[in-house]
C-alpha cells in the first residue's frame, strides 16, 4: 500500500475537505483471492488534531495482476456533483478485443466523487487508441 497517492478534495461520505487516494497494485481481498489491486481513501477524521482514517470502501481492479492503483490522481469536479473525481490506472490489465487477447494493454477508470456511495462502477473506462500489446496504459 502507498505505492501510488494522490491528494483529493471534498472526500464522498466524510465532512472533511480533503484526503488521499493511496494506490495499492498488489491487493487482494483475501489471502487466497487473487491479486488484482486497489486503492484506498483516507480522509480526515474531523477532530481537533490532525487525524486521518481508512474508508471502508476499497476500489478494487477485476482482473489478476492487472495492477490496479499503480497510478491515482484527483481530476477535479467533472461531473458536477461538488465531489472531486478521480483515475486510476491498471496498466497490467489484458484487454480482449473482438476474442483476441491483447497482454499488458492497461486501462485508466474514472471515477466519481460520490463512487463511495454507487460502489465500486467507474463513470467510464479508457484504453489507449491503438490497443496493443505491453503497451502500459495507464501507468504513471
Amino acid at each position: 500500500m502507498g505505492y501510488a497517492i494522490s491528494r483529493i478534495d471534498s472526500v464522498y461520505g466524510s465532512s472533511a475537505d480533503e484526503g488521499f487516494l493511496v494506490g495499492a497494485p498488489g491487493y487482494a481481498a483475501s489471502a487466497n483471492a487473487p491479486a488484482t489491486g486497489g486503492v484506498y481513501i483516507v480522509y480526515d477524521a474531523g477532530t481537533s488534531s490532525p487525524s486521518y482514517a481508512l474508508s471502508s470502501m476499497i476500489f478494487s481492479g477485476e482482473q489478476d495482476g492487472e495492477e490496479f492503483g499503480a497510478s491515482v490522481s484527483s481530476v477535479g469536479d467533472i461531473d458536477g456533483d461538488n465531489y472531486d473525481d478521480f483515475i486510476v490506472g491498471a496498466p497490467m490489465w489484458d484487454s480482449d478485443s473482438a476474442g483476441v487477447a491483447i497482454s499488458n494493454a492497461g486501462r485508466a477508470l474514472l471515477y466519481s466523487g460520490t463512487a463511495a456511495e454507487n460502489g465500486n462502477t467507474p463513470l467510464c473506462e479508457i484504453v489507449a487508441p491503438d490497443g496493443e500489446a505491453n503497451d502500459y496504459f495507464g501507468y504513471k
